[in-house]
This record gives structure tokens, sequence and C-alpha cells, in this order.
């Protein structure tokens, strides 16, 4: 999800609130004089000033902004801004540089090393800001906990001073702040499941009957925001790990079960196969063409458990006996219950059976040796019969069988 993250005084309206650590002030009028101070989400005291006044003393400041917040993340871009308290001549342009770390040691002859230039703002007596991307993109890659900034006068040979806000909020005006938009890498899919048919059918496996399957699982993002952009990448192989074929899901917003199913052709009866899925979430950038969509990565769920195609019914139907009840026979009584014995009759991968006394067929499962026993109480002395069939583990009905007998009088 692209998050705006605030990096200002508590006022912040969205993302994170974070205050810069730390912020220093330096002035050619006194050089060696240090003025450091540990920010204060609720301090108030002396204001920050950059350039130079009109009896030639020149100042800079330096702030440090806590980046920690955005590791292992993708910085889009970080803007600084400062809202002006004072000016001479609303003027000259001020510059945003990255610099080494201040401390309480800080002053005019002792500033840290200024490194690079990120950007210029022109001249404003209402607000200004500074683009800091890269900056901050260098420093959450190179794992450091602060950015350090400088702020100077673009030509400190011409009068014009800017007194800006430190305090955090003084009427319609806060403090410094930093906003960064970033993106985070989407987490691993979970809750992957398939099934035989389409993508509401219910879950499924491993043994089908179906070589369309469908392959379902929840993208989430870390970020929460409930506006990411989103989609599955699914991938699937040969049991032997050849990849088969892709597909990409249609964009969903927010967490949710992507799925998708696998086109005829690709997959053939008697074949094992097993598959994959990653999360890919957008972001935004600019660029020279105007708006540009990216893409994240997630990382790869595991490869799922193998699931195996067959076709194939059960070739026999199930083999039935009964002691209390001999087929084509008078048996038992009626009014006493009896128990009846399916077996698989040589299918090697009957799951269940279906049986039926008159009132439709009911599913058993078949135990450990391949059979099921149910019970049947007859009502009456009329012929009785009983149809059964096997059922495979891919769910393929075998033929049925028809079992008759007749029960007693009492």
């Amino acid at each position: 999800m692209v998050t705006l993250a605030a990096v200002t005084p508590a006022a912040a309206q969205t993302g994170l609130a974070v205050n810069p650590t730390a912020w220093a002030s330096v002035t050619s009028q006194d050089p060696d004089q240090a003025h450091w101070s540990e920010y204060e989400p609720t301090w108030e005291g002396a204001d920050v000033s950059v350039g130079r006044t009109d009896h030639g003393e020149v100042t800079r400041a330096f702030f440090e902004l806590d980046v920690t917040a955005f590791a292992g993340k993708r910085v889009l871009d970080a803007n600084f801004v400062l809202y002006v308290r004072a000016h001479g001549a609303c003027g000259p342009d001020t510059e945003m540089w990255e610099t080494g770390r201040i401390s309480s040691q800080t002053t005019w002859n002792d500033q840290p090393q200024w490194l690079r230039e990120l950007s210029t703002s022109p001249a404003d007596c209402g607000v200004q800001g500074w683009m800091i991307s890269e900056a901050v993109k260098d420093a959450v890659a190179r794992g450091d906990e602060v950015v350090t900034i400088g702020l100077k006068s673009a030509d400190e040979s011409t009068a014009g001073r800017y007194v800006f806000w430190t305090t955090p909020s003084v009427g319609n005006a806060t403090g410094p702040g930093m906003s960064v938009r970033y993106n985070t890498v989407p987490d691993v899919p979970s809750g992957q499941a398939v099934t035989a048919g389409d993508c509401q059918a219910p879950p499924g496996g491993p043994y089908l009957r179906t070589t369309t399957p469908s392959f379902l699982a929840m993208l989430t993002d870390p970020d929460h925001g409930g506006n990411e952009i989103m989609r599955g990448r699914f991938e699937w192989a040969d049991a032997a790990g050849a990849k088969i074929g892709e597909a990409v899901t249609t964009e969903q917003t927010g967490d949710a079960r992507h799925c998708v199913t696998v086109p005829a052709g690709q997959l053939a009866d008697g074949g094992s196969y097993t598959w994959r899925v990653r999360a890919e979430n957008s972001y935004t950038v600019v660029g020279p063409g105007g708006y540009e969509t990216y893409w994240d990565m997630g990382e790869w769920s595991a490869w799922q458990p193998e699931l195996h195609i067959d076709q194939a019914p059960p070739a026999n139907p199930p083999a039935i006996s009964s002691a209390d009840f001999p087929e084509n026979q008078v048996g038992g009584r009626v009014g006493q219950p009896g128990t009846f014995t399916l077996a698989p009759n040589g299918v090697t991968d009957v799951a269940s059976y279906d049986y039926d006394f008159g009132r439709g067929f009911v599913p058993v499962r078949a135990g450990a040796d391949g059979t099921a026993t149910v019970t049947f109480t007859p009502t009456n002395t009329f012929p009785q019969r009983l149809i059964a069939r096997s059922v495979d583990r891919a769910g393929n009905l075998g033929p049925t069988v028809t079992y008759a007998f007749r029960a007693a009088p009492r």
C-alpha cells in the first residue's frame, strides 16, 4: 500500500507522526557557540533562522530526522516543510543539503560535512518545501537510523533571512515536518486451497477429477490501509518442477482472496502437479511523462502439496454382503435392524460409498480396509433393495449394484 507518513508535529493528519530527533543552528557572529537541542513535541523556544542579516551575520540550520519507520520499505518520495515566522526581503532562495550528523558540539567553526545539495526552495514568505527523497532513500537503504539535513541561503553574500517556526504548532503554522510516501512489499500469501471447479466451488484435493482446477489464496499487505491495489501471480508445474503455465488475477483493493482457473489443455489425466503464488501490489511515482505505475513483488509461497488428476471411475461396483439379510432370500425380521457390508470388489482407491434403501443416495466413508458397514431396519415384509456404488479419491462415481432381500414377519 502507498502510505503517507507525516513526520511532523502531533498535528499530523495521516500516517505516522514522528518529530525530528534534534536540531541545531550556527551563526558566523558567534562561530564557537553551539545552538543545539533535542527536539521535544511540546518544546517552545527560539526559532531557527537561515540567511544573512543587514549587519552581515550569516546563519544556517540543521535537522535530524528519524527514518527507522521506513526500514524494509520502498521510499517513493520525501518532502521537508518549514513555515516562515518572519522574513527580511523575502529572499534569496534557500538550499537544502544532506549533511553529516549534528551534536551539542556543532558550531559555525565545527559544522558537519555538507555532503550533497538535495533541492532549492524558491523565495516564499509563507511556507517553504524541499524534496529530500534521495537522502531518505539512501539512508534507509544503508540501514541508518536518522538522516541529517542542512539549510542555508543560496546566496549568503546577499542580505535576506528567514525565521522558521520550530515550535510544533502555533496558530495556523506548524513546526518542521517531513512527509514520506512509501510502499511495503506484500505478505507471503496464505490460505491456499484447490477446487475441482470454478473459484466458488468448495476446496478439494489432493485427488481431482478435472484437468481445469482452480487455485485460491489470500493476499494481504502489511500496511493495512485498505486502499492498496493487489493482484496474485500463480504458477503451476509438473511433479518434477518444470513450469507449465501461469496466470495473474484481476486487481483488487485491500486484503482479498484471489483465484485463477487453469486453462484447458495444460494438465492431463494421470498427471501430478504442484503450484505456488505470490502477491504483487502497485505504487505510483511521478516520472518525466507524468504518473507511472510499478509493482512490488512479494515472496513466492512454498510449492503446494502435489495434486493428482484422476478421471477414471471405479471399474467395478461394490460387493455387498449381509449375514442378517442374505441376498435374494428372506431373512431377519420386521423391526429388527440388520447390517450390510460394502466392499471394494477389486477397486484400490475407494474413498467412500453411496447407498440407497429407497430414499436417495447417502454417503458413507470407507475404512482403512476399503469397506463400510451400513444398517437398515425393515418395517414390512415387502421386497427390499439396496443400491450402492463406489466413489474414488477424486470423486469419480463407479457403476451401481442392486442387492435384493426380504424380511420375515415378526
